[in-house]
């Protein structure tokens, strides 16, 4: 069987293949903690350059899954107040989150580039619970389709796509999501300035072209942004009591590095008055 072309990504889009990999990869370990038989069957089918990725240590790919875990903990809470809400995904590439999360009742809406669902489609059969929109999200014009579609209260995410924006585009899609959705909440990942500026190193980005061009030292400062915008939580990657990271949990202790990727949670507008943070 020929393996899928992905030359049409583009240096963004091309970023879905890295975790893509980890999740494959943490897969077919005894000790992995996501089990995603989709994500391996994807990567044996793919014609992508993932050999550079097997030699990339383990804490570096582990990494990834947990942050992939993380925002799974942070659906699942929200699906467990409100098991017909709507999950947006932000930039959803290849991810399996629907098919890992799914109760039989919600609805994901999943955004991404058309050359990425034409990959997408090779994979996973339509579903009446989850809705297709090719484009952009940084069109801010589908505001009206997610409503159409999505039933009770709304969760935006977005993994491992915001540092490629610029911090505009940022600002612009919060106040999209606060003028259209609010009282809503959205979880995602940032990274601070200190990365961005090394993103070309970063032994995985660097396999592509993109690059990061946001990065905040304290998302917390979001919330000057819009009124009523309030973080609830934010979690960081050193402090999580996993064997698998090794010498590095002591990156703890050193703040610029402890602190420079953090998962965060907000809320618009009154939105964490009807759902729990996890």
């Amino acid at each position: 069987m020929a393996k899928i072309d992905v030359s049409k990504l583009n240096s963004v889009a091309e970023t879905l293949l890295l975790p893509l990999y980890s999740r494959a990869r943490e897969s077919g370990l005894k000790n992995g903690i996501m089990h995603d038989q989709k994500a391996r069957m994807m990567v044996e089918q793919i014609d992508w350059r993932f050999e550079p990725l097997k030699k990339i240590k383990d804490y570096v790919h582990f990494c990834v899954i947990l942050r992939a875990r993380e925002i799974d903990r942070q659906v699942r809470a929200f699906l467990a107040s409100h098991p017909e809400g709507t999950v947006v995904e932000l930039g959803c590439g290849l991810d399996t989150r629907f098919e890992r999360l799914d109760n039989g009742k919600t609805r994901f809406v999943l955004m991404d580039f058309p050359e990425t669902f034409e990959i997408y489609e090779r994979f996973f059969e339509p579903h009446p619970r989850k809705l297709i929109i090719k484009g952009s999200f940084l069109d801010l014009n589908w505001a009206q389709k997610v409503k159409a579609f999505g039933k009770g209260p709304i969760l935006f995410i977005s993994e491992g796509v915001l540092m490629y924006l610029y911090e505009q585009q940022v600002r612009n899609l919060f106040g999209y999501l606060n003028q259209n959705f609010a009282p809503t909440q959205i979880v995602f990942d940032s990274c601070t300035p200190m990365v961005k500026k090394n993103s070309s190193k970063h032994v995985m980005v660097k396999l592509t072209k993109a690059k990061f061009n946001w990065g905040i030292k304290d998302p917390k400062k979001i919330e000057s942004w819009l009124p009523g915008l309030i973080q609830l939580n934010k979690w960081y990657y050193f402090d999580q009591p996993e064997p698998r990271l090794g010498w590095t949990k002591l990156l703890r202790f050193i703040p610029p590095i402890a602190k420079s990727n953090q998962i965060s949670r907000f809320a618009f507008q009154g939105a964490e008055k009807y759902t729990k943070a996890a």
